[in-house]
């Protein structure tokens, strides 16, 4: 009897200790991240994001709409990627992206997956009027009931009309500009106690990194820029000619290639042949409904083609399929295209048009001169459609007075880094050769590639960058190498 008892004790006593040491597991793999610095403000809590082994940091940080009068508060969303190292940098990485309109947090994969935070946290917010923040959607006329809808231009008066007056009750949109951006910016990064960032824009995010700078630059360690927009671009007057550009270079491109030369020789008389068609009539074609499978017919003008085009060449992956396409309309089969514009514009409800509106109308639509825009866009596939469209849109949205200051720049001695790609439709080459001349301590980039270029070798060019704090002796290699995807020659 008294074994079995000392049996019994022993059991409890193993037991206990088993139930103290799984505790103590339990403790260590469920314990709160921390950022680098230690600091966590309470309306940061630990958060797990679909995709993610380990938790991150969420919330959201409540700002002024308009700091001048107070009044209305709007909640900011914010996500935090905790640096992979247990001896992280203090000094963070704010990832700033781009549209206007993007949603930083939508790129937590790829900042949870990122080699730039190996050693710093990766900080995301979403910019006011986006996917987190008080988001300004517009209710479109797309529809599954329409195919054709798919097919029109987004940018008609009626619709944006509509959707003023529908968020006027949530949102006076004349406070969801740059300018307000970049002060919600800083109150994030106080709120969050890093004494310095590294400014990571892509697109519209390198204006909002550049304003930043601009305003805070003691605040910033270094400036990384892809897809350089110069603060005193007017969007979108610059968009035909650039991506006219763009289209000249691909054409360039397939000439030299032996086997995109071979299947579509030709290829610009090729091109100029279908935009005579399409000026005399739409082309039709047959798409297969999306849900039912059922096949539709819709019709594809001239500007729907080009700016499907424009379209396809922001992306690394698809610019080896624009010669075939173009070969294809030639030949009078637009259904690949027509696919890819449906499969494109049934997602675009869903983007915040009105944030867009906001920025555009105020800092870039407001300082085009009506007699600019012939000039600007001559000699060009798309010619004045985009432009003129949006600037009638324009005419019937609220805006804001920019300060005098808003496009006087300084030269800033931050260390930058600023990179290009060769085939990029809106943010051309020389844009970036411009911001530089304000970054005296940055190193220009150029790269076979649309709009953000990528891959294994710029990111770590980045990454030594962000190491070195220096463009001294970076290391760029690498970049020698980089190429465009072969071309689509086959079906």
């Amino acid at each position: 009897m008294r074994g079995l008892c000392l049996m019994k004790r022993t059991a409890d006593i193993v037991r206990k200790v088993c139930w103290i040491v799984g505790s103590l597991y339990a403790l260590v793999g469920i314990a709160t991240p921390s950022l680098a610095n230690g600091a966590r403000p309470s309306w940061l809590q630990e958060c797990r994001l679909p995709g993610f082994k380990d938790p991150t940091l969420c919330g959201h940080h409540s700002v002024f709409e308009n700091r001048s009068e107070k009044g209305r508060r709007i909640e900011l969303k914010v996500v935090v990627v905790p640096a992979k190292s247990p001896n992280p940098a203090p000094d963070p990485v704010f990832l700033i992206t781009g549209g206007p309109g993007q949603a930083a947090t939508d790129l937590a994969r790829f900042a949870n997956r990122s080699p730039l935070g190996s050693q710093r946290d990766i900080v995301l917010i979403d910019q006011r009027g986006t996917r987190g923040s008080n988001p300004l959607i517009c209710d479109l006329p797309d529809s599954d009931r329409n195919l054709q809808s798919y097919f029109e231009d987004v940018f008609e008066v009626s619709t944006f009309s509509r959707c003023r007056d529908a968020l006027a009750d949530r949102a006076d949109v004349r406070y969801y500009t740059t300018i307000q951006a970049i002060q919600d910016l800083d109150e994030v990064r106080e709120a969050l106690q890093y004494r310095q960032v590294n400014l990571l824009g892509w697109s519209y995010g390198t204006r909002v990194a550049l304003q930043y700078a601009q305003a805070y630059p003691e605040r910033v360690r270094t400036l990384i820029l892809n897809g350089t927009v110069p603060v005193n671009f007017r969007n979108p007057l610059p968009h035909a000619r650039s991506a006219q550009q763009s289209i000249d270079a691909i054409f360039a491109a397939c000439a030299q290639d032996t086997a995109c030369n071979k299947a579509f020789p030709n290829l610009n008389q090729k091109f100029q042949q279908v935009l005579a068609r399409l000026n005399q009539a739409a082309a039709g074609t047959i798409v297969r409904h999306p849900v039912s499978g059922e096949p539709e017919n819709v019709l594809i003008t001239k500007p729907t083609f080009v700016e499907a085009l424009r379209m396809s060449s922001y992306h690394y992956d698809q610019i080896p399929l624009i010669p075939k396409l173009i070969n294809d309309a030639y030949q009078g089969n637009f259904a690949l295209l027509a696919e890819i514009i449906m499969k494109r514009n049934r997602s675009r409800a869903k983007f915040p048009w009105g944030m867009l509106l906001a920025v555009t109308c105020s800092e870039d639509v407001s300082r085009i001169a009506d007699d600019e825009v012939e000039s600007a866009t001559a000699n060009t596939a798309l010619g004045d459609y985009r432009i003129r469209r949006q600037m009638k849109v324009c005419s019937v949205w609220p805006k804001t007075t920019l300060p005098d200051s808003y496009t006087h720049t300084v030269a800033l001695p931050v260390p930058a880094l600023i990179l290009s790609g060769i085939q990029d439709p809106v943010t051309p080459t020389e844009w970036g050769e411009e911001v530089r001349k304000i970054l005296p301590n940055s190193l220009h980039i150029v790269v076979p590639g649309g709009h953000i270029v990528g891959g294994g070798c710029l990111t770590s060019v980045q990454q030594a960058f962000l190491e070195a704090q220096t463009v001294d002796q970076l290391d760029i290699s690498c970049t020698r190498s980089v190429k465009l995807l072969d071309f689509a020659v086959l079906d």
